[in-house]
């Protein structure tokens, strides 16, 4: 049976572009805000083209959030291999929580049976790169493989340390922005002026908590209406971008892995399409056309409709296809953290006040 991973995988990249509209009737968005070159933090803004024509553009969402995004939604709906660090509390990160995914810093602060992990076969070999870290990285950690990796600590050098460059690169864009302001108040119901002094007790507690003693930094008094150019207003949006079929033919893997990652680089696409395109707090986007994400093979041109359900069981049926060796544990692989790992943790879960008084006791 011919399934669309197995048909696609000949072409050479699919090409995404999903009109989507701004929930707010008005065009109202929030966009990230990003410093260049050490300058304020702004929305950014770009010309890009858009079907061929140059368009105005400002970024919504990047190619990494999109990655992240996707990639969350395919932990949450699949039983996918994992490897996890337990911290001393009990709480579990997973790698696909962790920014790096497996190859995260983490992970190298961890032990498996009391041996340090990056000495573990499973990480000595994704260390060596190769054939060999691929299959590894496939039967352990295959998000990896889609959205990109970068084994960018320990001994290894930069310029030879093993790199999967991702094969996802997709991103939201708003169209035609136009500045709009954020504003921000805050009313007092006791009539507090927010200039008034602090009664002495309160102003101390702030300041043992690292803090200036201001009233503001209490929560309470009255805050002047304000406002700054941190939002935008669009005339629409688009998810745009590509997945590569080159990079993932390119793969050292046997063909049964490379449809099977594909598979869950196309269910990542629908399962954020038919979820929604929440990015943050005002910025709700809805697709302009209704039913499944469509995108378009290249250099074919083929149009296939990306669908949550008839994608899953297509997984489901080619997982079951792969040869024993390339098999998905059962069960995640948990790593234990190491002393500094914890501590560094433990120093996170602190007060505020505890850890303004540990600064000052270190730097006395």
């Amino acid at each position: 049976m011919t399934t669309t991973a197995r048909r696609l995988l000949s072409q050479m990249a699919l090409e995404v572009q999903a009109p989507l509209r701004v929930a707010n009737p008005s065009g109202l968005v929030r966009p990230p805000v990003f410093s260049v070159d050490g300058g304020p933090f702004a929305p950014l803004r770009q010309t890009r083209y858009i079907r061929g024509e140059p368009v105005e553009t400002v970024l919504l969402d990047s190619v990494e959030s999109q990655a992240n995004r996707q990639e969350a939604l395919l932990y949450r709906h699949l039983p996918l291999p994992d490897v996890q660090v337990e911290l001393f509390d009990g709480r579990r990160v997973s790698q696909y929580e962790a920014p790096g995914r497996i190859l995260d810093a983490i992970f190298r602060e961890a032990t498996l049976g009391g041996q340090p992990s990056h000495q573990t076969p499973l990480f000595q070999a994704i260390a060596r790169g190769g054939e060999e870290a691929e299959r590894a990285l496939f039967r352990h950690s295959p998000l990896t493989l889609v959205y990109g990796g970068w084994l960018s600590y320990g001994d290894i050098s930069p310029e030879v340390a093993p790199k999967w460059p991702r094969l996802v690169a997709l991103e939201i864009l708003g169209l035609e922005p136009r500045e709009a302001h954020r504003t921000s108040s805050r009313l007092d119901p006791l009539g507090v002026p927010g200039e008034l002094p602090l009664p002495e007790a309160m102003s101390q507690a702030l300041k043992e908590q690292g803090k200036k003693g201001r009233l503001s930094e209490a929560g309470l008094g009255r805050i002047p209406p304000t406002a700054s150019p941190m939002d935008v207003a669009v005339r629409g949006a688009v998810l745009v971008g590509a997945v590569s079929l080159v990079g993932l033919r390119n793969l050292r893997l046997p063909q049964e892995a490379k449809e099977v990652l594909l598979a869950l680089a196309l269910l990542g696409l629908a399962l954020q399409h038919k979820e929604g395109y929440r990015l943050r707090s005002g910025a709700d986007l809805v697709p302009e056309e209704g039913g499944c994400l469509r995108v378009r093979a290249l250099p074919s041109g083929e149009e296939v409709c990306l669908e949550v359900e008839p994608l899953r069981e297509e997984l489901d049926r080619l997982l079951g296809e792969l040869p024993e060796e390339l098999r998905w544990p059962g069960e995640p692989v948990v790593l234990q953290a190491n002393e500094t790992l914890n501590q560094l943790y433990r120093n996170a879960l602190l007060g505020k006040a505890e850890r303004a008084k540990a600064k000052r006791e270190k730097e006395g």
